[in-house]
């Protein structure tokens, strides 16, 4: 796991000391991959046609916070509470 980490960090094996920092933020951005993928499925405009306009909206949102881990997790409150 920590030769993957490093390698997506682009450092060199054993030269530098992976930090819980490193980790936490390659950790947000897989998270935040999974999160994006589910929730532009909930909010397409073809999956809510009686809220289109709201729909479209909210996957612009989504797609410009794509990799906002937080940011994802407010979207997804909105998608819950405005399209089901």
């Amino acid at each position: 796991m920590l030769r993957f980490i490093r390698k997506l960090l682009g450092l060199k094996p054993k030269s530098v000391a992976v930090n819980s920092q490193n980790i936490n933020v390659v950790d947000s951005i897989v998270k935040a991959r999974a999160l994006y993928k589910q929730l532009v499925i909930k909010a397409h405009p073809d999956k809510n046609p009686e809220k289109r306009e709201l729909a479209e909206e909210i996957t612009q949102q989504l797609t410009s916070n794509k990799r906002n881990y937080q940011e994802l997790l407010r979207i997804k409150k909105i998608i819950e509470e405005q399209l089901n």
